[in-house]
């Protein structure tokens, strides 16, 4: 299991910081500055079913015309996946971070919430079960994989144009990914989880997250944004977060992004979420000097 966590998180604490409204698109090409090529940054989901996650066929183009792609952590890096498996049973356990009390009020929620048995919430990390809570935002269907369904539409269209296999790369890796869940943060999420659960028990159906998923699929960035004002904790604890899950990796991936495409024009993608917000990867990139434009959807452009 790889750590793709921004999303989840945000959709009941997190904290966007606001900018001025960006073009809807998912889509973004990155020009200008030193580069002989462009490249593309394109904003994926982790909580939405299967059957609603389609490659429009200007991403498809774009990835394409890149020499590589670059996820989040690089999924098809066997020995990365295994190092982040390993990392991630190694963190401590939710039992061993909270209190008594805390910890017997989480476990009735897992058990509720999430229908979790008490033997397999007492081997949970915070993260882990915050992986379990990813069921919610797409509780009747088989959740997609970005990254799967990028890899496998990149080989096919590799196999089909007889072309060679392009490199997949990663933004960071899981050393990189075990110090944004440090034992502050781990203890932040564990004590934070119940409410998150408590939220999700009181929303239902209603929840949030839908609204999310809607302004995805519609590649409205401003409704996504908007979505997560509304349900912002505006703690402490959400602003910690924010800059652990948000503003540290953006910066941390910023300087590998520019590395990458200097050295090869790259598709880039990566949660949504890092996408918006005065500390979003558009921004930054805009900063950095380089042109950086919506890939309108096709419907978008038609007459």
């Amino acid at each position: 299991m790889r750590i793709s966590i921004a999303c989840i998180l945000l959709v009941f604490y997190g904290h966007i910081t606001s900018a001025q409204p960006l073009e809807n698109s998912l889509l973004w090409r990155i020009s200008g500055k030193s580069l002989k090529a462009p490249s593309y940054l394109y904003g994926t989901t982790h909580r939405i079913c299967a059957q609603d996650y389609v490659l429009r066929g200007r991403v498809i183009r774009a990835m394409d015309s890149c020499a590589q792609i670059a996820f989040e952590a690089n999924i098809v890096d066997s020995v990365e996946m295994e190092n982040t498996q390993k990392s991630m049973l190694k963190a401590q356990k939710l039992k061993d971070l909270l209190s008594q009390a805390e910890y017997k009020q989480l476990l009735r929620l897992g058990q509720t919430v999430l229908h979790l048995s008490e033997q397999e919430i007492d081997q949970m990390s915070p993260l882990m079960m915050m992986f379990a809570t990813y069921k919610l935002a797409t509780p009747d269907c088989v959740a997609a994989s970005a990254e799967a369904v990028i890899a496998g539409v990149a080989r096919s269209n590799e196999r089909y144009y007889n072309r060679s296999k392009r490199p997949f790369i990663g933004l960071e890796n899981w050393e990189d990914q075990a110090r944004v869940f440090d034992q502050k943060i781990s203890l932040i999420l564990a004590k934070t989880l119940r409410i998150m659960l408590e939220r999700m028990q009181t929303l239902g159906k209603n929840n949030r997250a839908k609204f999310l998923v809607q302004g995805y699929k519609q590649e409205n960035l401003n409704a996504i944004a908007k979505t997560q004002e509304a349900i912002d904790m505006n703690t402490a604890e959400s602003t910690l977060l924010n800059d652990k899950i948000l503003k540290e990796r953006n910066k941390l991936w910023l300087p590998r992004m520019e590395a990458a495409m200097l050295q090869k024009p790259t598709f880039f993608a990566v949660g949504v979420m890092h996408l918006i917000g005065n500390n979003g990867l558009i921004l930054m990139l805009r900063h950095q000097g380089y042109r950086v434009t919506a890939v309108l959807p096709e419907r978008s452009t038609s007459k």
